[in-house]
């Protein structure tokens, strides 16, 4: 494959999670009326995305979200957890945590 079509499929599927972002694809709604101590959170699994990362959090930053926004870093190897950590610094909304500490939370509140 050529350059140019690994960048069209690039930008588009950084498009792609931006939009489902957005949509509200990664969401997790709980219904208050079902369950009274429910938490309302999105949650997006990244490895590996140093290059996309920063563009995504802006942009569902620029939503109303009055919801947790859980990031799950997969192990990643480049400066995605840099960004990450920087990220949770300037926004309150986002929580940066590893598999383990994801399952450990859901634990505690379910």
């Amino acid at each position: 494959m050529s350059a140019v079509m690994y960048a069209a499929i690039s930008f588009f599927a950084v498009y792609g999670i931006v939009q489902m972002i957005a949509k509200g694809v990664f969401s997790r709604k709980l219904s208050a009326i079902n369950l009274p101590n429910a938490v309302s959170h999105r949650v997006l699994r990244v490895k590996d995305c140093q290059e996309q990362i920063e563009g995504i959090i802006r942009s569902a930053s620029v939503e109303d979200i009055r919801e947790e926004f859980i990031i799950i870093d997969m192990g990643s190897t480049d400066e995605t957890p840099f960004i990450l950590n920087r990220l949770e610094k300037e926004y309150n909304f986002i929580k940066v945590m590893t598999p383990k500490e994801y399952t450990e939370y859901i634990t505690k509140t379910e």
